[in-house]
């Protein structure tokens, strides 16, 4: 993880590690910051029978999805650039796209106040221009719906894309299936925007199998290492560590 420069801490960690004594919750902070930045792994007992093992397992989920997506577009956009070499300059693929500031910078922000072609979002790296505020969970069901606005012949500010990224997270409850959904039905019903998901969608959502929430699965493994860890310190007890 040594090439990012963020990584998701989860609400249900805090939530749980509050739980926890000062000391040991300490110790597991360091230990995921460790873990992070230099891929060190605890050798501390306590913590490696705390939710540490949970949490890295999740860390590497996380970094695992970061790496493809970072591949894809990398791919995506030396395809896009050997295309526009070998085309004409005046093929339809030069067509339609206007001009954006490039801002030279580590970010490559984006003045807001440029139009920016809904395919953009497909061509960021030969454009300079960042979407860095869509997850990897999101990255393909964000793409998809530029791409039919890009088709219906219109166009996004860099700010409205955000700000459909942020109505399609909060619409999805932030799943990437019912996103994928909701984008599927607004295309299907030729809706220039985004709506809720029809009743009969989302009754068959409520009547889906339980699926354990992060809260509950990190409750389960914090009590399954806490018994752990009572055994190992009896079994210390009794041999007279």
């Amino acid at each position: 993880m040594a090439d990012r420069t963020s990584f998701v801490y989860y609400v249900d960690w805090a939530k749980e590690l509050l739980k926890y004594p000062d000391d040991l919750r300490l110790k597991i902070d360091d230990a995921v910051k460790r873990y992070v930045l230099y891929g060190e792994e605890p050798i501390d007992r306590e913590v490696i029978y705390s939710m540490f093992g949970l949490m890295r397992t999740q860390l590497d989920r996380d970094n695992e999805k970061w790496n493809c997506t970072k591949q894809k577009r990398s791919d995506a956009g030396k395809k896009g650039m050997a295309t526009r070499w070998a085309d004409n300059k005046n093929n339809k693929c030069y067509q339609g796209i206007t001009s954006v500031t490039d801002n030279v910078n580590g970010n490559e922000d984006v003045n807001d106040n440029d139009n920016v072609n809904v395919s953009s979002f497909l061509e960021d790296k030969a454009k300079k221009i960042s979407f860095n505020f869509v997850s990897a969970a999101f990255s393909d069901v964000f793409a998809t719906w530029l791409q039919y606005k890009r088709e219906r012949g219109e166009q996004y500010t860099p700010a409205q894309a955000k700000a459909f990224y942020t109505r399609l997270t909060q619409l999805s409850c932030g799943d990437p299936t019912k996103a994928q959904q909701i984008v599927e039905q607004a295309m299907s019903g030729n809706y220039p925007n985004i709506v809720q998901l029809a009743n009969t969608q989302n009754n068959a959502d409520n009547h889906a199998n339980h699926r354990p929430t992060p809260t509950e699965n990190i409750r389960a493994a914090q009590e399954a290492h806490l018994r752990d860890l009572a055994e190992f310190i009896g079994a210390a007890k009794a041999n007279g560590r």
